[in-house]
């Protein structure tokens, strides 16, 4: 029964353990829910890590929020982006048992966040870090903005002129801004000022003040009142404001803000003074006719009356400022003076107090004039008597135009009226200027008018719905129409403009400034019809006209005609393409006719003493003929290039002319007419250069007439003057025809036929007429081709008349003259030393080569040093890398100003190959150069330095 009974008491148990299990689990899981909606619920982010910062749990809005469920990954990526552990990272201090609290900003999203860290502890021992961040952006950004606020409110109440103190119910002050704090000291306060009584800080103060405040305090409303105060040993007035300050519904602090208002009553008592000033310069606005005089006459009366001045003067400064000239006297001043034979022209140096305005170019005030003052100089018997004076200088922008002056006021002039009088003064002198200003507008309208008549642009003005208003006188001949014809019309009526490749209209350029508002032009290339039909090509721009409130009220088009202009854009990309070509062929030339010396020097020696009927003297000949070809080929390239500079000579042309063409025509069936003037002007040419454009002539005068044919030739003298069509200067010409009576030139060629390399024949090379062209444009000429009546071709050319005398010409073939001497010769190739050096010596001089200018110069001067000077030194002009021969003939005539040094170049940027003389140096040898041509060189050298030794 027992055993029954237990074991019914046994299985109950298990029944109730049962039930109480299972409504620990009910509860547990209705715990976990509600714990997991309160989490979910949370405003912020909950996450939970291991040690090893691994994420074991993250609450739904931090999964929304990071983009994933990181869990398991590490807590550094998921919840800020960061692929290493955070600088910030609290795991070791959570881990040993510490909640730790920061302000993070993260810089996944770069948001501000209140971060709480804390361990917790699971049922079986283990440690989590459990995290809740919060989101204070808007918290953060509240607070930053408070304390700027109050950084604000501090810095500017610190700024204040006026004197600031806050104070309590007892009166006890809290707050002073750095103005009282400074004026407290001007009033006698030695003690620190907060934190002291009112009463106590300001003894001074009468008993009705303090009341003031009790007033204040009692009934809230703000109390303005004004005391005289003595700061700094002055009496000022000052207005004082009590504020009341509340908070819930009590006045708990006082504000006090004390404004010195001395210069107020000051201004005050001056203002009825300027109401004076304002009338007195209504008046000179209103006096519409009258003179100058009359005006500043007016003027210094009102400057006596706003000063209360019994005098006053008034006189003009000249630019320098060294001159007063008297223009007026008040009424007063010429009542009491006596003095007959006034004086108008003052100098500022011998005046006294009147001209210290000037120099000090500042107002003066003279309150005590009978007081020693060594600025004062004795004034005349007669004068007026001064017991007080001020004057001020007048001023136009920074320059002192004028000296205004009053005296004898009963009391001190002060700054009130040097204000009171440069104020009226300035006003006047711009009521004069803006006068002054009209009549420039009025005279600046005519001219305006003059202007629109005779410029050569085109002006056409519309109204906004583009009728014309105005065309000047340029408009009208380009468009054809007249002013009366035009007025009241559409633009598009008279103005047809087209685009230049498809003939198609333009747009209106009128509706297209109305639609823009501002300045606009019309984009490519167009061509304006005329009213007879004819063409013109044109640029144009259109503006707004506006009034003066900015509103568009017509439009002004301006366009010219733009033909010549095309012309001489033209013009300048032929120079431009030569200019390139030149860079090359200079270079080209240069290296040539190095190779070209070391040819024909070492031919021209090996020639000596040959039998002159040998057959090795034959070869020799014929190599050097070849050379001498190769040499006017490298004097072509040189055409293009800067470095071929003319070598000019005075001369006749009518010789040249017929070398160049007889050479060009020999052989050929074509036949040439010469009609040249008897009396052709001379030339300043170089005759090479110019005998070459006159045979590439001649040479395509026969190239365009295989089957024979006739070339004439006319020379006569022509005088351009200032209005010819042609890019150059007005003066005197000889002008120069070629006319063919070829097949002619086809006219799309026409615009190309002096570009570099242009042709039409199957062998030419394109070089011919560019080198023309090139040599004509070097010796300030020009050259241009045009169709010729009936078939064939002209070419004109135009050469500057020199007015000189000609030059005689040598004639003869030199031979080889030899001398003696020493000579120094630099080039930068170690072959032209050595053939030169071989030369001199064969002529018999004693030579010495070097590489360089520097090398040159410590050869020249350790020479000279040693008694064994050199009598001739040969520089090269061009040293790649190095120093070239115009440096070092520097230094070598600073040495030796009485220097005999000669240029030497294949090709040079320099002038010195043209114009040596003007460079310094005494002579020029161009490479290449054979033995005889050095010996003649250096002959001519030694006869024109008889000093120096040499050949005879």
């Amino acid at each position: 029964m027992a055993h029954t009974s237990m074991t019914a008491k046994k299985t109950g148990a298990k029944k109730n353990s049962k039930r109480l299990t299972s409504q620990a689990r009910r509860n547990l899981s209705e715990n976990e829910v509600e714990s997991r909606a309160v989490v979910d619920a949370f405003d912020g982010f909950i996450y939970r890590c291991s040690k090893d910062l691994k994420l074991e749990y993250m609450n739904r809005k931090l999964v929304e929020s990071a983009g994933c469920d990181g869990v398991g990954m590490p807590c550094h990526k998921v919840l800020y982006g960061l692929d290493e552990v955070c600088p910030w990272c609290a795991n070791d201090r959570v881990f040993s048992g510490q909640s730790v609290r920061m302000e993070i900003r993260n810089p996944r999203d770069g948001r501000w966040y209140y971060v709480v860290n804390t361990p917790v502890r699971h049922a079986d021992g283990s440690i989590s870090k459990q995290g809740m961040a919060i989101d204070i952006t808007e918290q953060k950004t509240a607070r930053e903005a408070l304390h700027r606020a109050e950084n604000f409110y501090r810095t500017t109440v610190n700024s204040l002129e006026e004197w600031l103190h806050v104070a309590d119910r007892n009166l006890k002050i809290l707050y002073a801004n750095k103005s009282m704090t400074e004026a407290y000291g001007g009033l006698g306060g030695r003690m620190p000022l907060i934190g002291r009584k009112i009463q106590e800080a300001f003894p001074f103060l009468p008993d009705w003040v303090l009341k003031e405040y009790e007033q204040v305090f009692s009934t809230g409303k703000v109390l303005i009142t004004q005391e005289k105060l003595q700061v700094a040993g002055q009496e000022r007035m000052t207005e004082t404001r009590k504020v009341p300050v509340v908070e819930n519904g009590r006045v708990v602090r006082v504000m006090t803000v004390i404004q010195d208002v001395t210069e107020r009553h000051r201004n005050e008592m001056q203002r009825g003074l300027a109401m004076d000033r304002m009338e007195i310069l209504l008046k000179l606005h209103q006096m519409g006719q009258a003179g100058t005089k009359e005006i500043l006459d007016y003027a210094l009366e009102g400057a006596v009356k706003i000063t209360r001045s019994r005098i006053g003067y008034l006189a003009l400064v000249n630019k320098d400022e060294t001159v007063l000239t008297m223009h007026s006297w008040s009424r007063e001043a010429m009542a009491e003076c006596a003095i007959r034979d006034k004086p108008m022209v003052f100098e500022v140096a011998k005046t006294g107090l009147w001209g210290e305005a000037v120099r000090q170019r500042r107002p003066i005030i003279t309150n005590d004039y009978k007081s020693e003052n060594s600025s004062k100089k004795r004034y005349p018997k007669g004068h007026v008597s001064m017991n007080r004076y001020m004057n001020i200088p007048i001023f136009d922008g920074t320059r002192m135009v004028a000296l205004a002056g009053v005296g004898n006021k009963a009391e001190n002039y002060d700054e009130g009226d040097v204000n009171q009088l440069t104020l009226l003064m300035n006003g006047m002198w711009q009521i004069l200027q803006r006068r002054k200003a009209e009549e420039a507008l009025r005279d600046e309208k005519e001219r305006l008018a003059v202007t629109l008549v005779s410029i050569g642009d085109g002006v056409i003005t519309t109204d906004c719905q583009g009728r014309i208003v105005m065309l000047n006188r340029m408009a009208e001949r380009l468009t054809g129409w007249t002013q009366a014809e035009a007025a009241g019309r559409l633009l598009t009526d008279i103005f047809h403009i087209v685009d230049e490749e498809t003939r198609q209209p333009c747009p209106d350029p009128i509706l297209h400034v109305l639609e823009l508002g501002k300045t606009t032009g019309v984009s490519g290339d167009i061509l304006l019809l005329a009213k007879d039909g004819s063409s013109r090509a044109i640029e144009d721009s259109g503006a707004p006209i506006r009034d003066e409130k900015g509103g568009i009220i017509g439009v002004v088009l301006v366009f010219r005609d733009i033909t010549e202009k095309r012309k001489a854009e033209e013009e300048l990309l032929r120079a431009d393409k030569l200019e390139s070509i030149g860079l090359l062929a200079g270079g080209i030339a240069h290296d040539f006719n190095n190779i070209l010396t070391v040819i024909m020097g070492n031919l021209s020696v090996a020639m000596l003493g040959l039998d002159s009927k040998s057959k090795i003297a034959a070869q020799l000949g014929q190599a050097e003929r070849a050379s001498r070809a190769a040499k006017d080929l490298t004097e072509q390239l040189l055409t293009f290039s800067k470095g071929g500079a003319p070598v000019r000579r005075t001369l006749m042309l009518a010789d040249l002319i017929h070398d160049a063409v007889g050479f060009a025509l020999r052989g050929s069936s074509v036949h040439c007419e010469y009609q040249l003037a008897d009396d052709l002007w001379t030339v300043h040419v170089d005759p090479s250069q110019i005998g070459r454009v006159i045979n590439n002539l001649a040479l395509n005068a026969v190239q365009a007439m295989p089957r024979g044919g006739v070339l004439v030739v006319v020379g006569d003298n022509l005088v351009l003057d200032v209005s010819n069509q042609l890019p150059l200067s007005s003066g005197p010409y000889v002008h120069l025809s070629f006319r063919d009576t070829g097949g002619g030139i086809a006219s799309e060629n026409f615009g190309a036929i002096f570009d570099p390399f242009f042709t039409t024949k199957k062998e030419g090379s394109g070089l011919g007429l560019s080198i023309a062209y090139s040599i004509m444009i070097r010796h300030d000429g020009y050259i241009t081709a045009e169709p010729a009546p009936g078939g064939g071709a002209i070419f004109h050319l135009y050469i500057p008349a020199s007015g000189l005398v000609a030059e005689d010409e040598k004639t003869g073939k030199p031979g080889l003259i030899r001398g003696s001497g020493r000579v120094l010769v630099m080039d930068d190739e170690e072959y032209v030393r050595d053939v030169a050096c071989c030369m001199l010596e064969t002529l018999g001089y004693e030579s010495v080569c070097v590489k360089d200018g520097r090398a040159a110069v410590e050869t020249f001067e350790k020479a000279r040093t040693e008694g064994s000077p050199f009598d001739v030194v040969i520089l090269d002009l061009t040293v790649p890398g190095g120093m070239g021969g115009r440096e070092a003939l520097d230094l070598i005539l600073a040495i030796d100003p009485a220097a005999v040094v000669v240029a030497s170049s294949g090709y040079s940027h320099d002038a010195a190959m043209a114009d040596f003389a003007a460079c310094g140096f005494k002579a020029r040898l161009p490479k290449p150069y054979t033995i005889v041509e050095a010996g003649e060189m250096l002959r001519e050298l030694f006869r024109k330095t008889p000093n120096k030794q040499g050949g005879a």
